[in-house]
């Protein structure tokens, strides 16, 4: 997907796109948009951590080697 079409689907600008990959957090409304855009859920890897189940660390790792981070998932 183009970032100009995932920028229109989260119904944000396009430069927002780009700010959104600098933030250290985001809005749970908007992760939820983000999630159900892409098809991939990313809430559930943080209710695991808050559940103990599995370190921040290894949540980054897992989501950086399944997708490469949420950049490269758009074009």
């Amino acid at each position: 997907m183009k970032k100009t079409e995932f920028a229109r689907r989260i119904n944000i600008t396009s430069q927002n796109v780009y700010d959104i990959f600098k933030r250290k957090s985001i809005d749970t409304n908007l992760l939820m948009t983000i999630s159900e855009t892409l098809n991939y859920n990313f809430l559930e890897p943080l209710a695991m951590k808050c559940q103990g189940l599995v370190a921040h660390d290894e949540i980054m790792e897992e989501m950086a080697d399944k997708y490469g981070g949420v950049a490269k998932m758009l074009t």
